[in-house]
């Protein structure tokens, strides 16, 4: 797929493209300049190179990138697709990976908070399931039938090239993915403290529908163009 963009700032050899295997390593290091210092990325490029991979390998994942093709390098991606592979990820790897989390628990405190965040959530999780805590206090997402929406997971650019476009070309190639593959609606969840990336989603369009401790889910139509 090749989306253009309006972006008279954006360089103009960009394209978007559907990623491959072959584009692990560089969609690795474009994840890791991007998100210095961030959870995944403490993870090492390892775990980040399986993570795609999965995506890539799935029917009903989305992995496309944006490429600079004069300079031949990967300058930004976006990932998502059907609800519930992030799960689907965990499930398979969560004992290949398990000794480098348990590693990087100790060595760096994101870490630590991450797990410590997701670990507390399955606890709610589990005791509101079997009635033994009270159910959340504010109210939940607007539901939708299954099927009929996609996840955006992660979306990222280069540091060299942010403010020329990139990330609102992957997020248009992400919407133009989800209507081809028949979903009418998106969603994604942010953390609260990440003003850049929601101020870019409302740009492209998308509403908040949610603010819980946690973060910020977002909607949109796949029908609307920003």
């Amino acid at each position: 797929m090749s989306v253009s963009s309006k972006s008279s700032n954006k360089p103009p050899s960009v394209t978007v493209v559907a990623a491959g295997r072959e584009d692990l390593e560089g969609i690795a290091s474009c994840h890791e300049a991007a998100f210095p210092g961030e959870f995944l990325t403490l993870l090492g490029s390892g775990f980040l190179r399986a993570f795609y991979r999965f995506y890539i390998d799935n029917p009903d994942g989305i992995c496309v990138m944006a490429i600079d093709g004069e300079n031949k390098r990967i300058i930004g991606l976006v990932a998502g697709g059907k609800p519930g592979l992030r799960a689907a990820f965990t499930r398979r790897h969560i004992l290949r990976f398990l000794g480098t989390s348990f590693c990087k628990f100790f060595i760096h405190r994101r870490v630590r908070r991450r797990l410590g965040e997701h670990f507390v959530g399955l606890l709610r999780k589990i005791g509101r399931k079997i009635h033994l805590i009270p159910p959340e206090k504010y109210p939940p997402a607007p539901e939708e039938p299954s099927g009929t929406w996609s996840n955006l997971l992660s979306v990222c650019t280069h540091p060299d090239y942010r403010g020329c476009g990139v990330g609102k070309m992957l997020m248009e190639a992400f919407r133009i993915e989800s209507g081809r593959r028949g979903y009418s609606t998106m969603r994604l969840s942010v953390h609260n403290d990440n003003d850049a990336a929601i101020a870019m989603y409302k740009k492209s369009g998308w509403t908040p529908i949610l603010t819980v401790p946690s973060g910020t889910y977002f909607k949109r139509s796949v029908g609307n163009e920003p």
